[in-house]
């Protein structure tokens, strides 16, 4: 797929959110073959942010060991992810980042000229109960492209 046939598509590349959760790495898997089948690059992106107490003040500190503790378990999270990908598609172009933000909102902001982003249906949170997590719900009504939503196998 050329350039020109990428910019048609509506973006450069597939963003996929990882935090760990078999449900983001079934996620990760359709997102590896959306970004093969379209030719593009796949972003993969694992945020974190220091639990909060009803929504409020962090319950716990905004920085030192703590803090580098979640950070660090993200960029172990994202550097699975990567491998991954590299193990099942070694010829697909893969980027990933990591960032301190509520994912929902890191998604949606990270997508830029995503031409799709995949999410699971259900993550680390929320009530198991649900048919959509909160963060894939946020996805879809909030992202300016399409989005694909993977149940998970397990």
């Amino acid at each position: 797929m050329s350039d020109n046939d990428k910019a048609a598509d509506g973006g450069h590349f597939v963003l996929v959110g990882v935090d760990g959760s078999e449900s983001s790495f079934d996620a990760l898997d359709q997102a590896s073959n959306e970004a093969m089948w379209r030719g593009v690059p796949l972003k993969i992106l694992c945020s974190w942010q220091v639990p909060t107490s009803l929504g409020m003040a962090p319950i716990a500190p905004t920085d030192g060991e703590p803090y580098l503790a979640f950070q660090e378990s993200a960029k172990t999270i994202l550097k699975s992810a990567i491998e991954r990908v590299k193990s099942h598609h070694p010829d697909i172009e893969v980027d990933g980042v990591v960032i301190e933000e509520a994912p929902a909102r890191a998604l949606v902001d990270e997508a830029g000229k995503a031409a799709l982003i995949v999410v699971g249906t259900r993550g680390h949170g929320g009530f198991a109960g649900l048919l959509l997590g909160s963060v894939s719900t946020y996805v879809i009504h909030h992202a300016k492209c399409p989005v694909l939503v993977v149940r998970s196998h397990h």
